[in-house]
């Protein structure tokens, strides 16, 4: 949450400490971010912009999930990158738009 306050936008989390339907199928998803899965489930609740915070991941833990994220260009747009992390912008149908 506290993260949040620096955008003010709406998250998954919810906001009264009480989660969303379905908050731990997406939180599941995520895990194996980005995959088809993951894309039907962020689709779903409606995400425009996904924040991936690099600076939490392992060294070694990384490169796979850069990749990942590279092979996914289309559905996800790099709109802001910095020490921590990086935001994308979320194009459920590939070609830019969403």
């Amino acid at each position: 949450m506290l993260h949040s306050t620096i955008h003010w936008q709406e998250t998954v989390h919810g906001w009264s400490g009480l989660p969303p339907p379905e908050h731990l199928d997406l939180y599941d998803a995520l895990t194996r971010f980005p995959d088809e899965e993951s894309f039907a489930k962020l689709a779903r609740f409606k995400v425009d912009y996904v924040v991936v915070h690099t600076d939490l991941y392992a060294p070694a833990d990384w490169p796979p999930i850069d990749a990942r994220l590279h092979a996914s260009q289309g559905r996800l747009v790099l709109v802001h990158a910095d020490a921590g992390g990086r935001v994308y912008a979320v194009h459920a149908d590939g070609d830019g738009r969403r």
